[in-house]
């Protein structure tokens, strides 16, 4: 890996790979696009790419030229899967439940299903000793899992997360997972970082859940269009998911890869009391299908009590398989006939219902109607273990995926590498601008970053002053990103207590308000090539920066400070700080007129909406209650209405 090569021996790697061959010598070697570097790394890399050939690596594809692509398959590790169910094998036979390891496949046909036509998910054992098998077709697209309290519904989800991993490939079924029962069963999943595990989203804030919904909205609409663009190219009809597969076989037509998609969501009720989740929710439902997208609800009961509650009988008709763990009469009748079409008489499963153990379930793949279609099962248990060594073996076989974490309750972390934008702290939203062409300032993709090329001024407010703390840490590791950078840091204000921890950012301190409107006006004159950025730390302290009641008396400072921000010509930004965006708007207004971009940390509510004035209605949640492990805040864009939510990171 040259990145960790020591830079002393780069005169002599380069003398190798210029002149190894000669006698013999090759060096094969690799190195991350992201690797940290300065002038002394690039002039290296430079050197070994002109004296090397290299090769671009994208997604598991290595570019030998324009034209043509090796795709890296990654054989299944035989040897290492046949030991590992093995000791799998001796524990479950200690075990009083069945253990989903006696449903493994042969260790040599790991991940080689095809979805074409559907999935098929071993979960368990019926009343014969047959396996159960629980299909995902474009008959049977979707799933209903209802029970009481610890009664296997969370079990049954690991299960089928279990047997789409070992059966198909990344490239086949993809899964996103909603947990809204206040738990954290399934991160795992997305800390793992599998390339089959989309995300994992476990936090009931409304705009977190809005943001799952819409992304997979999003994703049906970019399969609407790939439809027609296959449709094009081969001249077929393709109406629906299994066509398009169909015909990109008939065709051999492998650039577009499309996974079929199944989304588990456990106590779904929370998504569909909001008319704006349950809106996205309905429409995926309905249309979901025909994509290959597959939805799996799970919660204690099917219908809500919540009089405004959105999923309604007629939505539930969509779910033709049907998951009843022990629950009682009432709530069975909900999912199951009150009278079969093949006996005429009420199902059977009712009454079982109420009896069952935990672990089973009646499953019915025809929307509860049929009589002779109930089976009684005893479901597949997956120990915590034998999950852990399941995503070390995926992890090894697929290599590394980008799975997204939404946590409830996330702590700020601390701060990754600089880069060509301004990190400043995790999105509480999935994939907000995925693939967006907008170009604001502000870009919320997993991370929220500032695009500096069109940051002027910023605008922070609320009583949490590390909100402070972290954005000048966002700018000052951004400016040592950038090899040869010359960056002056200069902070206005009395107390403040940033440290300087950055060795190419020169920090300075102006604390009296004589030594700020000193080196304010010594700035207004300046022709530096440095990048300037000023931190104003409270500047409502010091009448001198108010702004004038009479055009005829003027303010020496505010007038200086409104040059500052004002001066497009200046190569830097500012950061004004206040705890109360009103008094800023009240006494410094020009502060808010140059300064577009506003961070306003929770716990005011009434401040949020002062500096957000024109956003949409704020629906507060358990976002904004402050937390000492989370550095919690609102992001605003004055000029173009974005606004969102962000976690920043540690200072």
């Amino acid at each position: 890996v040259f990145g960790n090569l020591n830079p002393n021996l780069n005169d002599q790697f380069l003398r190798i790979a210029s002149n190894g061959a000669k006698v013999g010598l090759y060096i094969i070697g690799s190195i991350e696009n992201d690797f940290p570097r300065n002038e002394v790394k690039e002039e290296f890399l430079n050197g070994l790419i002109n004296a090397s050939v290299a090769l671009y690596m994208d997604d598991e594809k290595v570019s030998i030229n324009d034209y043509t692509k090796i795709e890296l398959v990654t054989e299944p590790d035989v040897e290492e899967i046949s030991m590992i169910k093995n000791r799998f094998e001796i524990n479950s036979k200690k075990d009083k439940v069945i253990s989903v390891v006696k449903s493994l496949p042969r260790d040599d046909i790991w991940q080689q299903e095809s979805s074409a036509d559907g999935i098929k998910v071993e979960f368990g054992v019926d009343e014969k000793g047959n396996r159960a098998i629980y299909e995902i077709s474009e008959e049977r697209p979707y799933a209903l899992v209802i029970g009481d309290v610890r009664v296997g519904k969370s079990s049954l989800i690991h299960t089928i997360i279990f047997q789409l991993l070992v059966h198909y490939s990344p490239k086949e079924v993809r899964i996103g997972i909603g947990d809204f029962k206040n738990g954290a069963d399934f991160n795992i999943y997305a800390k793992s970082k599998l390339k089959a595990i989309d995300t994992v989203v476990n936090d009931e804030d409304p705009d977190a859940m809005l943001s799952f919904l819409k992304y997979y909205i999003q994703e049906m609409n970019n399969r609407q269009m790939q439809f027609e663009m296959l449709e094009d190219m081969t001249g077929e009809l393709v109406r629906k998911y299994e066509e398009y597969r169909r015909v990109q076989n008939i065709y051999s037509i492998k650039d577009v890869n499309m996974p079929r998609i199944v989304l588990l969501i456990d106590e779904f009720q929370s998504l569909f009391d909001g008319a704006a989740c349950s809106a996205y929710m309905t429409e995926l439902v309905r249309k979901g299908a025909t994509y290959g997208i597959h939805v799996i609800l799970s919660s204690q009961r099917a219908l809500s009590d919540n009089p405004k509650n959105g999923f309604t009988t007629s939505l539930k008709d969509y779910f033709t398989s049907r998951f009843v763990f022990k629950t009682p009469q009432a709530a069975a009748r909900s999912v199951l006939s009150d009278r079969c079409a093949d006996t005429g008489r009420e199902n059977t499963g009712i009454q079982r219902a109420s009896l069952l153990k935990r672990g089973q379930t009646i499953y019915n793949s025809y929307m509860g109607q049929i009589e002779a279609d109930n089976s009684v099962v005893q479901c597949y248990f997956v120990a915590k273990e034998v999950i852990t060594s399941l995503l070390g073996i995926i992890s090894r076989m697929n290599g590394k995926g980008n799975s997204v974490l939404l946590r409830k309750n996330a702590p700020s972390i601390e701060r990754p590498k600089g880069g060509k934008a301004i990190n400043i702290g995790k999105s509480i939203l999935l994939h907000r601008d995925y693939g967006s062409t907008e170009l604001d300032v502000i870009h919320d993709d997993t991370e929220v970053t500032l695009d500096p090329r069109k940051l002027k001024n910023i605008i922070l407010s609320g009583n949490d002053r590390r909100i402070l703390e972290s954005m000048i840490s966002a700018v000052t590791t951004w400016r040592n990103s950038i090899p040869g950078s010359k960056t002056q840091l200069h902070i206005f204000g009395e107390g403040a207590d940033i440290n300087d921890q950055n060795t190419s950012v020169k920090y300075f301190y102006h604390e009296g308000i004589e030594e700020q409107l000193e080196e304010l006006e010594r700035q207004k004159n300046l022709e530096s090539s440095d990048y300037i950025i000023n931190v104003f730390d409270s500047p409502g302290k010091y009448n001198e920066y108010f702004d004038a009641v009479s055009s005829i008396r003027t303010n020496k400072g505010a007038e200086l400070l409104k040059e500052i921000l004002g001066n497009n010509m200046h190569k830097g930004l500012s950061i004004v700080y206040s705890n109360s965006f009103n008094y800023l708007k009240r006494n410094l207004p020009y502060c808010i007129n140059d300064a577009p971009i506003h961070i306003t940390s929770v716990g005011d509510i009434e401040n949020v909406k002062y500096a957000m004035p024109d956003a949409e209605k704020i629906v507060q949640s358990e976002f904004d209650i402050p937390n000492r492990n989370t550095i919690k805040a609102y992001y605003y864009n004055k000029d173009t209405g974005k606004n969102g939510k962000v976690i920043m990171y540690l200072p």
